[in-house]
């Protein structure tokens, strides 16, 4: 193998699979926390912008 390929392939970021090996549980514990409520477009936001949106619905009434 070639220098400057070792280098390349150790500098990489990870491929999409092995992030998705890293959140998936992290995303299960994170739905089963909230008793199953939120689907996947809420999960993938921060707390604070779910408890904005939350707050927001709420005072529309």
């Amino acid at each position: 193998m070639a220098p400057s390929t070792y280098y390349d392939t150790k500098t990489r970021a990870p491929s999409a699979r092995a992030a998705d090996e890293v959140l998936g549980p992290a995303l299960v514990a994170l739905w089963e926390d909230n008793y199953r409520v939120y689907g996947r477009a809420s999960c993938g936001k921060p707390p604070a912008a779910l408890a904005t949106t939350s707050a927001a619905t709420r005072s529309r009434g």
